[in-house]
C-alpha cells in the first residue's frame, strides 16, 4: 500500500491526489484519509498558520519599539559653544558634536566618573558606538576637568570633554529635578530627547539604539536583543 502522494503546485496552489487503489481493505482505507487529514492540516499550518504567527510577531516588535519611541521628547535645543577637547585633551570645536547623536554623561564633580559603575556604563556604550563616526559621548561636570580619566584610552576616539565645568543650563541643558549624575540623549538635529537617571541607563541604550542614525542602527538593535 503506497501513502497518498503529496501535493503538487498547480496554479499557485497546493492540490492533494489521494487516490484509493481498487482492493484496499477498510483499514487501509481509514489510514488513508487519515494521511489527507493530516497532510491538509500541515498545508494549513504553512499557508495560514506560519504568516499569521509572522505577522503577530512583527506587529509586537511595532507597538514596543513604538511605545520607546513616543516616550523620548522634544525638551529644547543642544548648543554646544566654546572649545570641548578631545580624548588626547586637546582642544576641539564645537563643531565636532554637531551633526551627531550625542550621548551626554553630567555629574557634580570629575570624580563621579571613577565610580565603578560609571565605568560599567561607560564600557558597554563603548562596545556598542565606538566604531561610529555619527555619535558622541559628552562628558559634562560641576568642576574644571583636569585630565582625561584613567579608564578612558586614546583609542577612544569618541569621547570628548567639557573643560569649562557644567554651569545652570549650560549647552541649553536643564536637568530639572533630575538628581546628577544623570544621562542624556540628543539626536543628530541637536533635540534634546531624554533626561536619564543613572539606574535608567538600560533604557538609554535601548532608546539611543532606536534613533541612532545611518544603515547600522538594525545591528545595534539585534546586538541588544540578542543579549537580553
Amino acid at each position: 500500500v503506497f501513502p497518498p502522494r503529496l501535493c503538487q503546485l498547480n496554479s499557485n496552489f497546493f492540490v492533494l491526489k489521494n487516490k484509493i487503489e481498487p482492493g484496499m481493505s477498510e483499514e487501509n482505507q481509514k489510514k488513508s484519509r487519515l494521511s489527507r487529514i493530516v497532510q491538509i492540516l500541515i498545508l494549513a499550518l504553512i499557508l495560514v498558520g506560519f504568516p499569521a504567527g509572522s505577522w503577530f510577531y512583527l506587529k509586537k516588535g511595532a507597538d514596543y519599539r513604538r511605545a520607546n519611541i513616543s516616550e523620548l521628547g522634544d525638551l529644547g535645543k543642544f548648543e554646544p559653544k566654546g572649545t570641548f577637547l578631545n580624548v588626547e585633551m586637546m582642544p576641539a570645536s564645537a563643531d565636532s558634536l554637531r551633526g551627531k547623536m550625542l550621548l551626554i554623561a553630567a555629574a557634580q564633580q570629575a570624580g563621579d566618573f571613577e565610580n565603578p559603575g560609571f565605568i560599567k556604563q561607560f564600557n558597554q556604550l563603548d562596545e556598542q558606538y565606538k566604531n561610529r563616526e555619527d555619535t558622541r559621548l559628552l562628558l559634562l561636570t560641576g568642576d574644571s576637568l583636569q585630565s582625561r580619566p584613567g579608564w578612558v584610552s586614546e583609542k577612544n576616539t569618541w569621547v570628548f570633554f567639557a573643560p569649562s565645568g557644567l554651569q545652570e543650563k549650560a549647552f541649553g541643558l536643564d536637568f530639572g529635578d533630575k538628581k546628577l549624575p544623570c544621562w542624556v540623549l540628543v539626536d543628530i538635529k541637536g533635540t534634546i530627547r531624554k533626561y536619564y537617571q543613572a539606574d535608567e541607563f538600560e533604557k538609554l541604550v535601548l532608546q539611543s539604539s532606536m534613533i541612532a542614525p545611518g544603515k547600522q542602527r538594525e545591528s545595534i538593535e539585534l546586538k541588544r536583543e540578542k543579549e537580553k
